[in-house]
């Protein structure tokens, strides 16, 4: 009656998450749902400004490893070094 389960390991690549965007209607949703998960981490019991602080704080947290795996995987053609180093740090500053 009991199987073994198969799984795969690894990675999650970005194919994946864009076909899971385009189920949900279109990839142009990616932002609010990144918004809407931000909020619910950040919003239990706090005021509006210090939840508006965390909220973009959490966004610049997001931000930096979602750019830290695009500069590992040099996957921004025709982006040199220095430019994803420019990004980086400006996505550093909050």
């Amino acid at each position: 009656m009991m199987q073994i389960e198969e799984r795969n390991t690894g990675a999650i690549t970005c194919s994946i998450y864009h076909k899971y965007l385009r189920s949900s209607g279109s990839v142009a949703w990616a932002p609010f749902l990144l918004l809407l998960l931000t909020l619910s981490q950040v919003a239990q019991g706090m005021s509006m400004r210090i939840l508006l602080k965390k909220a973009l704080s959490h966004v610049y947290i997001v931000g930096n490893n979602l750019f830290l795996g695009f500069w590992t995987s040099t996957s921004i053609p025709g982006l040199t070094q220095g430019g994803y180093m420019a990004i980086y740090v400006s996505l550093g500053q909050n």
